[in-house]
């Protein structure tokens, strides 16, 4: 809703379903090693609440569709019942959604919403093909946003609240499982929309679209933008989070 780009503010807590144990644990503890690699917050407690659900199901639809009919907050900011129908169609093999929350000059978040929030939630997420069950709490954050007025920004800040990854398996025969990994830890990172066509700039996004030239892990393009992202003023103006951006990853790139 501020119009900026969002990142954790919250320390991340990731955790996985659909996956034998060992398999599970190695994919999350994967998304918390790139979020201390790059500067991102990361939640160390043993029993954290999950903040990242990354859902491995060979049924990606009907997990949508369960969430769109009981948990409809988590496919993020929508208007309509039209746009949260259409938020909730899987449309790619790995696909994310977030909710944000905008934090104001005070440091309170409130979640991003047309709709009214409890001010807890239980939230069970049932997955269709047999992987497994989610079940945890969000406690809503709701209050009055104060704002400051100044060329560099406004005290406003937009941040994750919860990111859901689902993947199809039965899509990703023949990948490794590092290399679906890092893919699965940049969405989780950084509020990003694959593109349809090549990146200009080699990146693991090109990884599930069609003809272009894949790459097994992250690469530098691709962690100069997550540590930009990280390092950047989260109350500056859009312009301005994009441009410093660009000049941390000029930068990375100069060898400064």
């Amino acid at each position: 809703l501020t119009g900026k780009i969002a990142r954790w503010r919250e320390g991340i807590c990731p955790v996985t379903i659909g996956l034998p144990p060992a398999v599970a644990k190695f994919v999350a503890a994967r998304v918390k090693e790139l979020a201390i690699s790059v500067g991102a917050p990361v939640n160390g407690r043993d029993d954290c609440h999950a903040n990242i659900e990354i859902i491995f199901t060979l049924s990606p639809q009907l997990l949508l569709d369960d969430i769109r009919q009981h948990h409809d907050g988590l496919l993020g900011y929508a208007d309509s019942n039209d746009e949260r129908d259409r938020l909730s169609k899987v449309t790619r093999d790995i696909q994310a959604w977030y909710t944000t929350a905008t934090e104001d000059f005070n440091g309170s978040p409130l979640v991003d919403s047309s709709k009214t929030i409890p001010a807890e939630m239980e939230i069970t997420i049932h997955d269709p093909s047999g992987g497994g069950i989610i079940h945890y709490r969000i406690q809503a954050q709701h209050g009055f946003r104060t704002a400051t007025d100044s060329h560099l920004g406004d005290g406003l800040r937009s941040t994750f609240y919860n990111v859901v990854i689902v993947a199809d398996p039965s899509k990703l025969i023949g990948q490794e499982l590092g290399t679906i990994t890092d893919y699965i830890g940049l969405l989780a990172l950084a509020q990003i929309n694959p593109p349809d066509d090549c990146q200009s700039l080699a990146s693991i996004l090109d990884l599930l679209t069609q003809g272009c030239t894949p790459t097994k892990n992250l690469t530098e393009n691709d962690l100069a933008y997550l540590r930009g992202l990280y390092k950047t003023n989260p109350d500056a103006y859009l312009r301005a989070q994009e441009d410093d951006i660009a000049y941390q990853m000029e930068k990375t790139f100069r060898g400064h």
